[in-house]
């Protein structure tokens, strides 16, 4: 996948710039240490080739991937419980 982000710095200087992730919270977390030092405009998400606008105002500051990955295991306990 491609972010494609836009941020403000303290100068309102925008800057456009992408890099390219293999996993989502990890996106996430590029996402969160970015706004901690500058604003997010603009940022796009290319995966699949789909194009996914993200709301920049969610980001701020604090991890994704910890959060993520602990609901990912509750969930795959539950799924690993039989069904009766």
């Amino acid at each position: 996948m491609i972010l494609f982000i836009t941020t403000k710095d303290s100068k309102n200087q925008l800057r456009s710039f992408s890099c390219w992730l293999t996993k989502l919270e990890i996106a996430f977390d590029v996402l969160s240490l970015i706004s901690a030092g500058e604003q997010l405009v603009n940022v796009e998400l290319i995966d699949n080739n789909k194009r996914i606008q993200l709301p920049a105002h969610v980001f701020k500051g604090a991890p994704f991937s910890t959060s993520i990955l602990q609901l990912e295991q509750e969930w795959q306990l539950i799924l690993s419980e039989p069904v009766n």
